[in-house]
């Protein structure tokens, strides 16, 4: 996994360039699937209700997969870190969770 240049609205990873609707916060780039992780701020969404803002794309910008939140009351994911096989990630209300990293399926969570 590679972690990736965010210069506005557009993600840089070996001398890639992938062109999004939205400013991510963060992304990374894994090399043998092609495909980008990509978290968009938390704050980007003004509303108080759940904001799905951890996703999967390809090359083109489509989406492959949206991340499950922890709870069903609002939310969102405030920072991630990767492994080969899965995301760490902690949302806004405080739950800490490992996300399937090609499914975006959660796979443990729990309160931090």
């Amino acid at each position: 996994m590679i972690e990736c240049k965010v210069e506005g609205n557009i993600i840089i990873s070996n001398n890639e360039r992938v062109v999004l609707a939205e400013h991510p916060q963060n992304a990374y780039y894994r090399e043998e699937q092609g495909l980008y992780i990509v978290l968009y701020p938390y704050y980007a969404h003004n509303e108080m209700n759940q904001y799905h803002n951890l996703c999967c794309i390809d090359r083109s910008g489509n989406i492959k997969w949206i991340a499950e939140l922890p709870s069903t009351d609002a939310d969102s994911y405030v920072s991630i870190k990767l492994t080969d096989n899965t995301i760490c990630a902690n949302s806004f209300s405080s739950y800490y969770c490992i996300i399937d990293v090609d499914s975006g399926r959660i796979l443990e969570k729990r309160l931090a």
